[in-house]
């Protein structure tokens, strides 16, 4: 059964780009194994920066890929590429983030910060699966393997690498 997938994961400016090529690649790489496996890509729209899940969306839409964009209410930029485009209405750090991890059948996390937090502890909180790349620093790392709270209703599951991701990816298809 194919999967709406929530890419999260850090905003990124010109010179932390340059500073993380690693990342930006496998955001590439995220994006386009999702189009190959037929899924739809979920990620959170920001217009006035730049993420490692809008590098995974445009990769993914390269492919011919399902990319679905959630943006916040102030943000008057049109959609620029062929995301399909919903704007919440809701602010960023907050509503949006709600109706995007509630659309997902799985969150995968690559990098991030405290939105990327706020992100998984909704994930965690409605039982959706969370996967999160141990290498690309900020959250993923600090919380992959280990439960968010004491009611341990699920671990964030590591991915080393991209391999990792395509046979949990397939793993999760065929459920």
């Amino acid at each position: 059964m194919k999967k709406q997938i929530a890419i999260v994961g850090s905003l990124l400016d010109q010179t932390q780009m340059i500073e993380n090529k690693e990342n930006v690649e496998l955001a590439k790489k995220v994006g386009e194994v999702i189009a190959e496996t037929k899924n739809t890509l979920l990620f959170g729209f920001e217009g006035d920066f730049t993420s490692y899940s809008e590098i995974a969306a445009k990769a993914s839409l390269e492919k011919q890929g399902n990319v679905i964009a959630f943006a916040w209410s102030d943000c008057n930029l049109k959609s620029p590429q062929d995301f399909f485009f919903v704007n919440t209405g809701l602010q960023r750090a907050g509503g949006r983030e709600f109706i995007l991890i509630s659309s997902a059948d799985l969150v995968v996390s690559i990098g991030g910060g405290s939105g990327t937090l706020g992100e998984i502890v909704i994930a965690y909180q409605k039982r959706i699966p969370i996967y999160s790349f141990t290498k690309t620093g900020g959250i993923s790392n600090e919380y992959s393997n280990r439960f968010i709270d004491s009611r341990k209703h699920d671990i964030i599951h590591p991915l080393k690498d991209i391999n990792e991701f395509r046979i949990m990816l397939e793993n999760a298809i065929n459920k």
